[in-house]
């Protein structure tokens, strides 16, 4: 009876031991100061924005409408095999607007035009998240949405045909689209200060008539681009 519970002891003395062994072997095979990602995938960010138009709005009109508001992004991370590396979803709501104005003269002739835009941009993301060490991380991807665009243009003044002073308003639907890259430097841990460059295209068209001379004429604006900077603050959890 006594070899036996000797032999039971030794068996389980040898076991934890070799668990051990197993376990040390695992630890080193990792840096000593390896970098470990946080725990947290989901994150949102709310950005101030500015979007410099990428041609004029109409091509008669000879003026570019640059707009700049907020853009929101919320998403998740999915970590991969590779440390560091992570695929990124996200969604995104944006919403700005901007106005720009001409002065016509000539012999005779001074008239006044304005264009007024309000969009909201709303879409998602896809991108490869890389994060170099536990502050800094670089983002970069594409995206596709849906851009509502309220637009608004104003013309006053005399004219050789004589005095107008008439506006038009429409609202249209299109499509955005681009690529961006973005970066996170961490200031705790859930905040972090975040920039992007982007560029978005877009094929909204907003269709305007105003009577001229007893006669309507009839346009619509350009098919805009814009180069988008956006900075502020992500929260992740």
């Amino acid at each position: 009876m006594k070899k036996y519970i000797i032999s039971s002891v030794a068996l389980v003395i040898a076991g934890t031991a070799f668990l051990n062994a197993e376990i040390l072997s695992e630890e080193e095979l990792l840096p000593v100061n390896s970098y470990v990602p946080p725990v947290q995938s989901s994150y949102v960010t709310m950005e101030a924005f500015y979007a410099g138009a990428s041609k004029d709005i109409d091509k008669d009109f000879g003026e570019e409408v640059n707009i700049g508001g907020l853009w929101s992004t919320f998403g998740k991370k999915i970590s991969g095999t590779q440390p560091g590396l992570s695929l990124d979803f996200a969604g995104i709501l944006a919403i700005g607007g901007g106005s720009t104005e001409v002065d016509w003269h000539g012999i005779g002739t001074y008239v006044e035009e304005k264009y007024s835009q309000f969009d909201i941009f709303a879409g998602g993301q896809v991108a490869l998240t890389y994060e170099f060490c536990e502050s800094f991380s670089l983002t970069g991807g594409v995206m596709a949405g849906v851009d509502i665009r309220s637009m608004e243009y104003e013309v006053k003044g005399t004219t050789g045909l004589g005095y107008i002073d008439t506006d038009d308003d429409d609202v249209a639907c299109g499509l955005f689209y681009g690529a961006f890259v973005r970066a996170d430097t961490r200031l705790t841990n859930r905040w972090s200060l975040t920039a992007s460059l982007r560029y978005m295209g877009t094929t909204t068209e907003n269709e305007f008539s105003i009577p001229v001379a007893g006669v309507s004429e009839s346009w619509k604006t350009e098919k805009v681009g814009y180069g988008v900077f956006t900075l502020g603050a992500k929260f992740s959890f």
